[in-house]
């Protein structure tokens, strides 16, 4: 055992194993104990490659259950990180953060190409009804749309939301009587959309039933009656002299 210990202690150059990981934190961070019972809770990981305010939303809503301080969200982050992530935390330099925010400044800086851009109240100009689109579907696609725009201001949706509508009985009764605001215009495209599809379904209710009673009909219908074709007799000549319509009645009279 003497001789082995004698061998690894004149290793040529290589470095000693660290007990205790390298880390950004200052030891203020490390020395704060954990909370009594606390259970960390499960995070998908952090490649780098999607939107980093987005994992720390998740991050934060799922540690704010665990009464998790300040000091316990900083130690708590590296666990959530892999891939890229994970090589950017092992880059930090050493008791360089001091604070959870400083640690999501650094983060979000470092991350900056992957976060996605807000769209633009303009880039729903685009966002055009189609010719055979039921309002109701145009409807719940324009809301969906709406909710990822930045500083949504629905005075600016709304002349917007009319000029995008195909030209029908909706769109010329908002010309013709604008709504009060965003709120109005929303709830009367709604009732409009609820009327709509009500009417479709009428209609293809109303065509199915037709197709079903032809057939009937043809079922019930009595069966043609053919008229009997009778074969003509022979015809009498055309007599224009009266002598010989006497002959010939004394002929007949005669058999």
């Amino acid at each position: 055992m003497d001789e082995l210990q004698k061998k690894i202690d004149e290793r040529d150059g290589s470095p000693d194993p660290q007990d205790i990981l390298s880390t950004p934190f200052m030891s203020a961070i490390m020395e704060e104990p954990l909370p009594k019972d606390f259970r960390f809770p499960t995070i998908k990981v952090y490649s780098g490659t999607t939107d980093p305010r987005s994992h720390l939303t998740r991050y934060r809503a799922a540690m704010m259950i665990t009464g998790a301080t300040d000091a316990i969200l900083c130690r708590g982050f590296f666990a959530t990180l892999d891939g890229q992530a994970h090589d950017w935390f092992g880059s930090l330099s050493e008791g360089s953060i001091s604070t959870f925010t400083d640690l999501t400044k650094q983060f979000l800086s470092h991350f900056a190409t992957s976060i996605q851009r807000k769209k633009q109240i303009a880039d729903l100009c685009d966002l055009k009804q189609k010719s055979s689109e039921l309002l109701a579907d145009y409807l719940s696609k324009w809301k969906k749309e709406a909710m990822g725009v930045a500083n949504f201001d629905g005075k600016s949706a709304m002349p917007i939301f009319r000029n995008n509508l195909r030209s029908d009985a909706f769109h010329q009764d908002l010309i013709r009587y604008p709504p009060k605001n965003y709120t109005d215009l929303m709830d009367r495209a709604a009732r409009y959309a609820d009327v709509e599809v009500a009417e479709n379904r009428k209609e293809q209710e109303e065509g199915r039933g037709r197709k079903d009673k032809a057939p009937q009909e043809e079922r019930g219908r009595a069966p043609r009656q053919h008229h009997r074709e009778y074969a003509e007799g022979p015809r009498m000549p055309k007599i224009t002299c009266p002598c010989l319509y006497f002959v010939m009645l004394y002929w007949v009279c005669e058999i």
